[in-house]
């Protein structure tokens, strides 16, 4: 089951035209069978969820080394 969000026009946001540039998004616009109004639908592809990954790890890492700054564990003093 494929999952869609709505979101603004690529005109609106500046990042959507770089995520389908790299491949990371594809889009299609539909019209909403309950609104006579068009939406843009954003899914990420293969190569997409990948860099999701990438981009957590590397987040997780910058999070975990905060943490260490803000609140390093106790010293041992022998």
């Amino acid at each position: 089951m494929e999952s869609k969000a709505a979101v603004p026009s690529c005109d609106a946001n500046r990042n959507c035209p770089r995520l389908e540039g790299r491949g990371w998004v594809i889009s299609k616009w539909e019209t909403a069978p309950d609104r006579n109004r068009e939406f843009k639908y954003y899914r990420l592809t293969e190569k997409g969820k990948k860099q999701l990954l990438v981009e957590e790890s590397q987040r997780k890492q910058m999070m975990e080394a905060v943490a260490r700054v803000m609140w390093p564990a106790p010293s041992k003093e022998s």
